[in-house]
């Protein structure tokens, strides 16, 4: 069995000793879990709080999830005794009784609000408070029912309301997978972010890091903006929040990013993150490889640009990585001012000039803006695998 040894846990939905949430918060504990417990109010404390006690809890707290002043005195007492959290656990549902029993058709909109607002909301609120406390990756579940995918008797309304669980869901761990990625530990490590990453010389002889470096000079567009995004990264040796959520956009929102299913997104981070840590300069080098294209190098440098965000927020080391991306793509940023730079690479700059002349003002490339790329329909932007 794998270990939860260290690992802090919170456990929201616990009824009484046969509920599903008590198995879990069981399990947790049995693989050597710290565990946080909620109850929902007075009246169900007498029962929670001895199973509480039966686990050896750490914390023990109120949360009814229809009160956001209870939402936020849990999470500051678990910011206040842990620090941090690694896992949650969400195992409640709730419908009025004569809409729970009666047809989908008939249900009431106060009922159907219900049932949303406690069932799926409370989620997407659990998940929302636990993400500032889970700085480096953790994991948030939920509990759903076959009756979310096919028509199950007697589940009525609860099967849309589960099925709109499981969407939320999806779409929270899409949102949520970049900084998943490069949050872990492991990845910390391959991306040079802590000061002692593993031997060069037994890990660079795993096969599929020597598949990557092979491959180091091949790809396109898409390759260059992940690589100089890693470099960035691993320049800093940290990457702010804001930036994730920029970085975030322009892997998803953008062109080719947009057509890509997440595994593929997934195995291009992880490909390029392995060239990063493995070729050293070279990696650098070879941006001019995968960008040959004067209008591609200028296109791509801005995406970057507005990721990494203003200069004036660059720390020495930031504005220094992306000095070179300039120098070895010859070609300079758009707004970037620095007459240095600007005597390596006349030619580009004149070549860019004409292109654009010739093809006339190309619209303001915009990382912040979430749309389908021009020509394609909503209908057809590309769905993302669960995370």
């Amino acid at each position: 069995m794998f270990s939860l040894a260290g690992k802090k846990a919170l456990v929201v939905g616990i009824a009484n000793e046969d509920s599903i949430a008590f198995g879990c918060a069981k399990a947790f504990r049995a693989q050597g879990a710290d565990l946080a417990v909620t109850f929902q109010n007075d009246k169900a404390e007498p029962f929670v709080r001895p199973l509480a006690e039966k686990l050896d809890t750490d914390i023990v707290l109120p949360l009814d999830v229809r009160e956001d002043a209870q939402f936020e005195h849990a999470f500051d007492e678990i910011r206040r005794q842990w620090g941090g959290i690694d896992l949650v656990l969400h195992s409640i549902a709730f419908c009025p009784r004569e809409d729970l029993h009666g047809r989908v058709t008939d249900c009431t909109r106060g009922g159907f609000t219900a049932a949303m607002d406690i069932s799926v909301h409370s989620f997407i609120r659990l998940v929302h408070l636990a993400d500032p406390l889970m700085p480096v990756g953790g994991a948030c579940m939920t509990v759903s029912f076959l009756g979310a995918d096919k028509v199950v008797e007697h589940y009525n309304i609860m099967g849309p309301v589960k099925a709109a669980l499981e969407a939320a869901t999806r779409y929270m761990a899409a949102e949520l997978s970049f900084h998943a990625v490069y949050g872990t530990p492991w990845m910390m490590r391959v991306a040079g972010a802590r000061s002692t990453p593993p031997p060069a010389q037994d890990v660079s002889k795993l096969p599929h890091v020597q598949d990557a470096i092979k491959r180091a000079k091949l790809g396109g567009y898409a390759e260059g903006i992940v690589r100089m995004l890693v470099l960035l990264a691993r320049a800093r040796g940290a990457v702010r929040r804001d930036r994730l959520e920029r970085s975030h956009r322009l892997l998803h929102a953008h062109p080719p990013f947009n057509s890509m299913t997440g595994e593929t997104r997934t195995r291009l981070i992880f490909e390029q993150t392995v060239i990063v840590e493995y070729c050293g300069d070279e990696a650098i080098a070879l941006l001019a490889e995968l960008l040959k294209d004067p209008v591609d190098r200028y296109r791509a440098l801005n995406l970057v640009l507005d990721v990494a965000g203003p200069l004036d927020q660059m720390d020495d080391a930031t504005v220094a990585m992306f000095r070179r991306f300039q120098v070895v793509l010859l070609t300079l940023a758009r707004e970037w001012r620095d007459p240095d730079l600007g005597r390596h690479a006349p030619a580009a700059a004149d070549e860019l000039q004409s292109r654009t002349a010739a093809s006339a003002d190309s619209p303001p490339i915009d990382v912040a803006a979430d749309s389908v790329p021009a020509g394609q329909p909503a209908a057809e932007r590309p769905e993302e695998s669960a995370a």
